[in-house]
């Protein structure tokens, strides 16, 4: 199952040289919003998300760093108990 990564969202934004305001005024939202999006907090929508990789200059190609595949911890308990 993939989920979200926030950290990375943080991180591209950071490597970017964009700060939180303006990534918050891009997103039309205020920056006590997008902290609380940033943080995992609130979601991130997918209309969101479009706006983020565009202002991040990440093509659609590329969306997937944002995504990590997390294994159910279940799945490896089963293959070490067989």
């Amino acid at each position: 199952m993939l989920r979200f990564n926030v950290k990375r969202v943080k991180a591209e934004r950071i490597a970017r040289g964009i700060t939180q305001e303006r990534m918050a005024e891009i997103l039309g939202i205020s920056r006590a919003q997008y902290i609380r999006k940033e943080n995992g907090k609130r979601p991130i929508a997918v209309d969101e998300l479009t706006v983020i990789c565009d202002s991040l200059k990440i093509t659609r190609e590329h969306v997937l760093i944002f995504f990590v595949n997390d294994v159910d911890n279940r799945l490896h308990v089963e293959k070490e108990v067989s």
